[in-house]
């Protein structure tokens, strides 16, 4: 018995102890608030985010005509071929396939890389804008919050709008 006695001040002040850190954490997340900022917002509401995406919608704008001309030109050809199919030589008719192949493997060549400039335009987007919104964000959380989280890419499937930061950055980015 004399052991359980023992044990017994030795775990009201392990509790105690416990209790307190417990509660100075209470009163630090108090004082420190977790907040979230929708980037897909910023880029489509700010004043850098609309630049941005003016660019890229230029770029995509001159690569579909590239690739529709291209395409009308493939399929001009296909029906060249298939309306001369009997009365052209094996010979040319032959050539006019060998044609409309390299118009196509040109034509795929092309899309694929209009695609990789597109998606590195868009990466370079994103990788300005992230930089100009951290600057922002580390203004706006210094001091106050714990931490935030962008609020797509996080996983964030709920917040209360009153952690929700975007629109006080999309105001603070238009200001720069």
């Amino acid at each position: 018995m004399k052991k359980g006695l023992a044990l017994k001040p030795l775990s009201i002040c392990v509790t105690a102890v416990l209790l307190t850190v417990c509660l100075a954490a209470h009163a630090r997340c108090q004082e420190e608030e977790i907040g979230v900022v929708d980037m897909t917002k910023v880029i489509d509401l700010s004043k850098q985010g609309k630049k941005a995406m003016d660019e890229m919608a230029a770029k995509l704008k001159g690569a579909k005509k590239d690739l529709e001309k291209r395409e009308s030109e493939i399929i001009s050809l296909k029906g060249e071929i298939e309306k001369d199919a009997m009365t052209l030589p094996a010979e040319a008719l032959a050539q006019k396939e060998r044609q409309y192949q390299d118009k196509f493997i040109d034509y795929r060549r092309k899309l694929e890389e209009y695609q990789h400039q597109l998606s590195a335009k868009n990466e370079e987007i994103n990788k300005r804008m992230l930089s100009l919104t951290n600057d922002v964000v580390d203004e706006i959380g210094s001091g106050r919050y714990l931490l935030i989280f962008e609020k797509t890419a996080s996983g964030v499937l709920y917040n209360v709008d009153s952690i929700d930061l975007t629109d006080e950055v999309i105001e603070r980015l238009n200001k720069k």
